[in-house]
């Protein structure tokens, strides 16, 4: 893990730009991606950077971001600020965040949703009724 851990110091550091952390995060290495990820999860601002300038576009940060959470490799809260950075935008309906939550196990929903309504409360009540009406259950 030579380059890996060279690389992941170097994120650690704070030495590379937003940028250079998102390009590195869908690297070809699965090592160097994840300690991108690593990084990301200290410094979630990164999304947002790239999600604002749509550099690496929604199509790409939301499977990376999935990738890595099924591997455990993203925590949460990490994921919960992507999906507020890329979901803000109203004209935008949430079913891509539904999507991604349906892969995961309950429990992780639970808390991804839970963090995403501690930062953006009316995007978390969103999913929810999107999510109770998709199941056939009253909404509020």
């Amino acid at each position: 893990m030579g380059i890996a851990s060279s690389q992941y110091k170097l994120l650690q550091s704070g030495q590379l730009s937003s940028r250079a952390i998102l390009r590195l995060a869908f690297a070809p290495s699965r090592e160097v991606s994840l300690c991108a990820w690593a990084a990301i999860n200290t410094r979630p601002e990164i999304i947002y950077s790239g999600a604002r300038r749509d550099e690496f576009g929604v199509n790409r940060l939301l499977p990376a971001a999935e990738l890595a959470l099924k591997q455990r490799e993203i925590e949460p809260r990490t994921v919960a600020r992507v999906l507020h950075y890329l979901g803000s935008d109203e004209a935008r309906e949430p079913t891509y965040v539904i999507d991604l939550l349906s892969e995961h196990s309950a429990n992780k929903q639970g808390d991804i949703v839970s963090e995403l309504g501690k930062i953006n409360l009316p995007l978390a009540k969103r999913i929810v009724a999107i999510w109770q009406t998709s199941r056939g259950l009253p909404t509020e």
